[in-house]
């Protein structure tokens, strides 16, 4: 009886645990996503993320040499990461999605860069600007 009973007790244990596994989910209308998308300026908005994991790209047409980001967003849970890449696709920024720190690329090549935002099994709001400027020596 004592090993019919441990092996059901460790069944159930198996059970809560497979319970207790929430799968991710990826960002939908509920997350309210709003994308300005327009040349020298970018934003993405998003609330309510909650266990989300997806990966969102956009080409984003920068007339400037380097781009001002300005972080508002808030991630407490999961892993964020903000890619960006100039118009020869070299990388010019790399970093979490954070609360408010505004930060700068590393000079690249005008013209249509990519901008990556991963998240994995995120939870929290987005809020990410960028500006496109030429700095004067």
């Amino acid at each position: 009886m004592r090993i019919r009973r441990r092996g059901r007790a460790g069944l159930a244990a198996v059970i809560v645990m497979v319970g207790c596994s929430v799968p991710s989910e990826s960002l939908g209308p509920g997350n309210h996503v709003t994308v300005t998308n327009l040349v020298g300026h970018f934003q993405l908005t998003a609330d309510n993320i909650q266990n989300v994991t997806t990966t969102l790209t956009f080409t984003w047409q920068n007339p400037g040499t380097v781009a001002e980001i300005d972080h508002q967003s808030f991630m407490p849970h999961g892993s964020t990461l903000l890619i960006i890449r100039d118009a020869a696709d070299s990388l010019r920024y790399e970093g979490k999605l954070l609360y408010q720190l505004e930060d700068r690329t590393a000079a690249g090549v005008p013209g249509e860069w990519t901008v990556t935002f991963s998240l994995d099994e995120s939870v929290g709001d987005i809020d990410v600007t960028l500006e496109g400027l030429t700095p004067v020596d």
